[in-house]
């Protein structure tokens, strides 16, 4: 199973994560495999807990490209791109990593854990807390926007805007009925997705209404363009392209193998990985069936 997906922002490398097999390095747009990330080191558990395979739940890349940071169950480890060699591990979490967002600058990355409230900003070079934010029930996700505001979406489908000193950008953005799965910012909207499928936008410049789009993809994956107003959401066998404000989808991209778990955008392509392994590539410009990776 593809656990999740990532591109960095250089739009020139696809990470994937697959449940078991590590992660994987790819060249974009062309899809050739580069390299894999060296394997964590091992962790020491309790005798009772039985064996089971990892897989990298959450993968957010540098806002240089050199460097990836990595969350798998409850471990923080940072990767050097370029090779695969891990660079540093941060202290072993309380419960499994859910969330993690750069600042724009790359000096710090915000991590959110399951069942906690509290989203800490972490220095990338060491393990102290450099920041702490704190929304009402668990956070769920994050993203930071270029001009450094941190946007925490939690499991009541609220999203709440902080100011880089910490103070709130006014009230908290209900989004939905289910959490949060995922928030980013497209054209001026601060746009997230719950697990309930409702894709929502919020102007946090209170100058366009919101807006909110059943899209019946619950528990789906999401993506943002990162060179056009897209917005992919993916669930069951297709990927869907929405645009700001429209209730209806651009067009749908039929995955060709099993049910969509991820889906990652560059520019110009998405991809999506599915419950078997398989990862598709769109090229959106082109408007061709996808290829796809073993």
């Amino acid at each position: 199973t593809v656990s999740a997906l990532a591109t960095t922002p250089d739009q020139r490398t696809l990470l994937l994560a697959r449940i078991g097999a590590g992660v994987s390095l790819w060249s974009l747009p062309d899809g050739q495999l580069l390299r894999s990330l060296d394997a964590p080191p091992p962790l020491q558990i309790g005798v009772d807990e039985p064996p089971h395979p990892e897989g990298a739940a959450v993968l957010s890349p540098s806002p240089d490209s050199t460097s990836v940071v990595v969350g798998s169950e409850a471990r923080l480890l940072r990767y050097d791109l370029p090779t695969g060699h891990l660079q540093h591990e941060f202290p072993l979490g309380k419960a499994p990593v859910r969330a993690l967002t750069w600042t724009p600058d790359g000096r710090a990355f915000a991590v959110a854990y399951s069942f906690d409230p509290v989203v800490r900003l972490l220095a990338a070079d060491d393990d102290h807390v450099v920041q702490a934010f704190r929304v009402d029930t668990e956070a769920t996700a994050l993203h930071f926007a270029p001009d450094d505001s941190l946007w925490i979406g939690d499991a009541t489908g609220a999203v709440s805007g902080f100011a880089p000193d910490g103070s709130a950008r006014g009230a908290a953005f209900r989004s939905g009925r289910s959490p949060v799965r995922s928030v980013g910012t497209l054209a001026g909207w601060v746009v997230s997705l719950t697990d309930d499928g409702v894709l929502s936008g919020w102007d946090p410049l209170g100058q366009r209404p919101p807006w909110s789009i059943a899209t019946g993809a619950a528990y789906g994956a999401f993506a943002i363009a990162p060179d056009r107003p897209l917005v992919f959401v993916g669930s069951g066998h297709d990927v869907r392209l929405y645009q700001p404000t429209a209730s209806v989808p651009l067009d749908s991209l039929p995955h060709p193998t099993a049910a969509v778990r991820a889906i990652a955008a560059a520019a110009g392509l998405v991809v999506s990985g599915d419950a078997i392994g398989r990862v598709a590539f769109w090229h959106l410009a082109a408007a061709t069936a996808p290829t796809t990776a073993p």
